[in-house]
């Protein structure tokens, strides 16, 4: 079983190969979307542990991934909850909890003041007032020396609705190897689900910084990464005025090579294949004989060919750049700087 990490550096056009790939016999497309627990907060998690090792950040860190992994469990990415019967049916949540339970030696709720400037304005506010009124309450107390009512006030007002949880963690070392337990125990679990099948692919599984640091950690991982002409993606930001990447023309050029940085390390990898969106439909055979030869699959395999990939659709997003007069100077001044 191969598992298959589709990606791209944003709007470059790999939802194309996840729809190529459908179209072969035993591949089977893991979640209806981007598979992304790794990039937005195991990864996170790795770094504080690892590079950071102070208790306060540490907690945080777990604390908000253990709340990211119930929302991740409960809704998933753009309604697709890991935790569905056709993905983990309640493993992922009841797995992610063992493993935060292996790193840590102790959970306890505490106040902690240095927690404001992670939580919005108004929930600061409700906080700070209502440890005034604690305080308030406590002076009164005080004057009536009632033990057993100010020891309710604590549990009630500090504990329960001011403090947060405090997580104190094992050794990074520990953590190393619980890590590498509960990513393969995730990937074994769906491997295991559809024994039938050969290639398991997962949209936006990795990024390509987060590909070189995790490599082998799943078992028989590659990754395919799609990129676009830049002119291109320049002109379909500016068009529906997406503010995910900048849209003046010199900190985009600047956005677009900070997004590749890492891309020379993967260049003469054998698990890394590197593709053009474009090649996908002006050099379609050659392209998709690339892939079954990266993948080791049959190109007989391709039973529903051009049923999910439909070249006359994509071809719309090509080569807007050709007759765009609008944008005249800014595609000149990319041509010259992502030559």
């Amino acid at each position: 079983m191969l598992n298959v990490n589709i990606a791209g550096f944003y709007d470059t056009g790999a939802s194309a190969a996840i729809d190529l790939l459908r179209e072969f016999e035993k591949v089977e497309y893991v979640n209806e979307n981007e598979f992304q627990f790794f990039n937005y907060g195991l990864l996170d998690l790795e770094n504080v542990i690892c590079n950071n090792f102070h208790p306060l950040a540490i907690s945080e860190a777990i604390r908000r991934y253990n709340d990211l992994s119930k929302y991740y469990s409960k809704y998933g990415i753009y309604g697709y909850p890991l935790d569905s019967k056709k993905l983990f049916n309640g493993y992922f949540i009841e797995r992610t909890e063992m493993f935060i339970n292996s790193i840590c030696i102790e959970e306890k709720r505490i106040y902690l003041e240095s927690v404001f400037y992670q939580n919005n304005k108004i929930e600061t506010f409700v906080r700070r007032l209502v440890r005034r009124i604690f305080l308030k309450l406590c002076r009164v107390i005080n004057i009536i020396t009632n033990e057993k009512l100010k020891k309710i006030l604590e549990v009630v007002i500090l504990e329960k609705i001011y403090s947060k949880n405090f997580y104190i963690i094992k050794d990074k070392e520990i953590f190393k190897k619980e890590l590498e337990k509960y990513i393969n125990d995730l990937f074994k679990f769906l491997n295991q689900k559809n024994k039938e099948t050969e290639v398991f692919i997962y949209d936006q599984l990795l990024s390509m910084d987060g590909m070189v640091k995790n490599r082998n950690r799943i078992k028989n991982l590659k990754s395919i990464y799609v990129d676009r002409d830049p002119r291109d993606m320049f002109l379909s930001f500016r068009e529906t005025n997406n503010k995910i990447a900048p849209l003046e023309v010199d900190k985009f050029i600047e956005w677009y090579k900070s997004m590749r940085n890492h891309i020379l390390y993967g260049k003469n990898d054998e698990q890394i294949l590197f593709i053009k969106f474009e090649d996908l439909i002006y050099d379609y055979e050659a392209t998709v004989n690339k892939i079954t030869k990266f993948l080791k699959i049959e190109n007989f395999q391709h039973i529903n060919a051009k049923k999910y990939f439909k070249k006359e659709i994509s071809i719309r997003n090509t080569q807007k750049f050709k007759n765009n007069f609008k944008y005249k100077n800014e595609i000149e001044r990319i041509e010259k700087e992502l030559e």
